[in-house]
């Protein structure tokens, strides 16, 4: 029992270095490493509204974005760049948390860096799996198989900002 007393303020100190180190705010390092986005913008975008939320410019093929406020619910914002070449926009959902981001958009998006983003990217990462098995499948099946694909992830992430957002996003294929 001495020891377990004696050992108290180690652990104690632990607890607390651990606390201290827990970033607050955001922090989002990204890449956009494709020529024709050299110079563009990226906008971030609210998930719901589609309204203009910050913007930075893709300098070297990098842009960033950051927060220092804490934040206390973790939202779902868009990530976006117009291609001029294609008249496509590029849209990475990411998951604004307390942490630091890695965001990638080229022919592939990608998120990770935090625990809600890389349960984000499982699920896009699903969606383009199922998209890469849909050819020569009747459409009535495809349309049911990506229905219980959400589904799945819906309730894989019902405790989260994930599963509403892909309610809200996907709510016509539900």
């Amino acid at each position: 029992m001495k020891r377990y007393v004696e050992l108290l303020p180690f652990f104690i100190g632990v607890l607390v270095m651990g606390a201290c180190s827990q970033m607050k705010g955001y922090k989002i390092e990204g890449s956009a490493p494709l020529a024709e986005f050299e110079g563009k913008m990226v906008y971030m975008k609210d998930a719901s509204t589609n309204s203009l939320m910050d913007s930075a410019r893709i300098v070297n093929g990098k842009f960033a974005f950051a927060d220092t406020t804490n934040v206390e619910r973790p939202v779902i914002k868009i990530l976006s760049i117009h291609a001029s070449k294609t008249g496509l926009e590029y849209r990475l959902p990411v998951v604004i948390e307390n942490g630091t981001i890695k965001a990638s958009i080229s022919e592939v998006v990608c998120t990770k860096g935090t625990l809600l983003n890389e349960r984000m990217q499982d699920f896009l990462l699903a969606v383009d799996e199922y998209s890469a098995t849909c050819t020569d499948k009747p459409v009535e099946q495809i349309k049911a198989g990506f229905t219980e694909l959400l589904k799945k992830y819906i309730e894989i992430n019902n405790d989260n900002v994930i599963g509403s957002y892909i309610r809200t996003a996907y709510q016509s294929s539900l």
